[in-house]
């Protein structure tokens, strides 16, 4: 039995034209499928201009957020759909820009036309179920703790936290914060252990996932985690 302490150090902060998507945090049937979570819909988005349509879709800014390498897609997209009747505005987040709700993730389940702002649908967000997508969308299921918010992600800013294990595992003990404030490195902590092959044990938070992780090494690869590489991992509620 393991666990660790955080005080109540988090930081919200907020920075012009990015967005956050927090708090899918489905726990996986299995430590095989979490693509199927969607978790990894979770992290940072940057609004994008590439498209044919210029810098927006349907008269909004549209997001595009990068996956870490071994997340199960390349990039996803967030966008205000335009279906085939007048008003029928939806935001939808794909991996394919600009297809259809039968091709999405995850779906704004306000009336259409949806507001403009999409943290406006937050409680209202609903998912693919298995993380299937498909052309019903009342088979889509809700997460009302899953949100966007304008500006970076959530970050712990404590400059120490305690690990605290019941087992006396190796890695117990006390991780001192080794992030920055750069969106690609939040939430790590680290902790010098002869008991780890390269010296070091690594607390940090796995976005993609929703988990917190320890590890004798930090690697973002979705499949990697999941592959019995890592010496402990956590289930998180929402935060």
């Amino acid at each position: 039995m393991w666990a660790f302490v955080v005080v109540a150090c988090l930081s919200l902060t907020t920075r012009i034209n990015a967005l956050c998507s927090w708090n899918r945090a489905e726990v996986p049937a299995s430590s095989s499928d979490n693509a199927n979570t969607l978790n990894f819909v979770n992290g940072k988005w940057s609004e994008d201009t590439s498209q044919s349509s210029g810098a927006t879709l349907n008269g909004q800014k549209y997001w595009k957020k990068t996956q870490s390498t071994g997340c199960y897609v390349t990039t996803l997209w967030l966008y205000y759909y335009k279906g085939a009747n007048d008003g029928d505005y939806r935001w939808l987040v794909s991996p394919t820009w600009g297809s259809t709700p039968a091709s999405s993730y995850v779906q704004c389940n306000l009336d259409t036309p949806n507001p403009t702002d999409p943290a406006a649908c937050n409680g209202h967000w609903v998912f693919a179920p298995d993380g299937s997508p498909n052309s019903n969308r009342a088979l889509y299921i809700p997460d009302t703790d899953f949100y966007f918010k304008s500006g970076d992600c959530p970050q712990v800013l404590c400059d120490y936290i305690t690990f605290v294990s019941s087992g006396n595992d190796d890695y117990a003990g006390t991780y001192t914060r080794s992030s920055t404030n750069d969106q690609a490195d939040l939430n790590v902590y680290e902790e010098t252990n002869s008991a780890s092959s390269t010296g070091t044990f690594y607390l940090y938070f796995h976005h993609e996932m929703f988990v917190w992780i320890v590890n004798e090494v930090i690697t973002t690869n979705c499949q990697y985690a999941n592959d019995g590489q890592v010496t402990a991992i956590s289930t998180v509620g929402a935060w």
